[in-house]
């Protein structure tokens, strides 16, 4: 980074002599104190509209980035080129400081509340994010709050968002706040319970309690009273504790141990090997494991298997997908309501062209908000390229609340402007 202007200095205290009284008083109130006044308040004071408090205020903004023009930019370029999209907060302050050396603490203040307005970053967990990583960072903290998540592995946090994760996944950690456990797995912080999780997962089988105090490192006495109270571990026998199930191979997912298997070869790895491996971890049908294999996270060719890129995924046209058209042109989909989604299970089987449309990325979970019925919770769209079902749609309850369905009714999944969606009862044609 290039020496701070010799003039900056002089140019701030010219900027800051260059306001009415009026505007210093806002600049000095929103700009500069860390505890702001809202809009409401200074206008109450100076005896003014809110709206004309906002619109001094946006003059002011406007001043100082025509007068720090150069700076802001050059700053601008040094940080984004050298930290991308999540910028940590020490690194950012050092900068600032950096850079305004001899600047009064109130033009420090001012400074850096106009450049981040000019950078429009925001602040969240230690890290200033640029609009796409706030994006990122809501749906990896969705994702583990919604599904209430003691424990996730790296290659599901990986999946949430491939390209961001392998770029930022140091960052990314620390913003979420998690911990890496003795045998890799991830929690929001290191407890006995999380240990536990951590250790099952790592043995892949049923443990005895003195085998899991042995491999964990928890003494012994604090597991008596406390296995049977972890939320995902179950006695599958006498004495012997495994991971929500009696089915001692089966913990981690089939998908999760293909992608595991691929990772561990290199990115690549011939069918027949994959196939084997997995029946051995995971105890399941040969049929089972062919039908992940040819869903869209995986490219198979010349017998060998790897994880598909963007470009792989194809897609058909849209109006292949469709179930029709409204009368003013919007795409709809239809869905039969089953007993089991009036109990508040997802929806699934919609094309991956509709998540596509709604402009969501593969892999992902997005929230989707419903334009009507009105007053509907957003809803959200998990597109899983190794999915075997389709999309799987959740938080419709209020929507089949609002319209009153009932088990063997139809609805209509309508698009609106490729950004949001409404429902509304579908009549088949008999």
């Amino acid at each position: 980074m290039s020496s701070p202007a010799p003039d900056l200095v002089t140019t701030m205290d010219n900027i800051w002599n260059s306001f009415s009284s009026r505007e210093q008083f806002i600049a000095q109130r929103r700009l500069v104190e860390t505890s702001k006044c809202t809009l409401q308040e200074l206008g109450d004071r100076l005896e003014l509209t809110r709206e004309r408090i906002r619109q001094l205020e946006a003059k002011i903004v406007e001043k100082c980035e025509k007068a720090f023009g150069d700076q802001i930019e050059q700053l601008r370029k040094h940080l984004v080129d050298k930290y991308g999209a999540m910028i940590p907060k020490e690194s950012f302050t050092d900068t600032i400081d950096a850079e305004l050396i001899g600047v009064s603490p109130r033009d420090k203040a001012l400074f850096t509340k106009i450049f981040l307005r000019y950078l429009k970053y925001h602040f969240k967990n230690g890290f200033y994010l640029s609009p796409s990583g706030v994006i990122v960072i809501a749906n990896y903290l969705h994702y583990i709050n919604t599904n209430n998540l003691l424990l996730v592995d790296e290659m599901t946090l990986a999946r949430i968002n491939l390209e961001f994760w392998y770029k930022y996944r140091d960052e990314i950690k620390r913003c979420l706040g998690l911990v890496r456990l003795p045998y890799g797995s991830f929690a929001r912080k290191d407890s006995v319970s999380t240990r536990v999780l951590d250790t099952l997962k790592h043995m892949g089988i049923p443990a005895t309690k003195e085998q899991i105090a042995e491999y964990s490192g928890i003494p012994e006495e604090k597991l008596t009273n406390r296995l049977r109270l972890i939320r995902g571990v179950v006695k599958v026998s006498n004495n012997m504790w495994g991971l929500g199930s009696s089915k001692s191979s089966q913990y981690v997912g089939v998908v999760d141990e293909m992608l595991t298997v691929i990772e561990q070869h290199g990115g690549q790895v011939s069918v027949q090997t994959l196939k084997s491996e997995i029946k051995r971890r995971c105890n399941v049908k040969d049929s089972t494991i062919t039908a992940y294999l040819y869903t869209a996270q995986f490219v198979i060719e010349n017998k060998m298997i790897r994880l598909s890129t963007e470009n792989d995924v194809r897609l058909r046209p849209l109006a292949q997908t469709i179930d029709g058209r409204t009368g003013n042109g919007s795409p709809y989909w239809i869905i039969k309501v089953k007993a089991r989604h009036l109990k508040g299970h997802s929806v699934v089987g919609l094309p991956p062209e509709l998540a596509y449309y709604l402009k969501c990325e593969p892999n992902t979970r997005s929230r989707i908000p419903i334009h009507f019925p009105l007053r509907c919770r957003d809803m959200s769209i998990t597109w899983r390229l190794a999915s075997t079902t389709g999309l799987q749609i959740g938080y419709l309850a209020d929507v089949m609340k609002q319209l009153r369905v009932q088990e063997g009714d139809h609805l209509r999944l309508i698009v609106q402007d490729g950004a949001r969606v409404g429902f509304e009862r579908h009549s088949p044609i008999s």
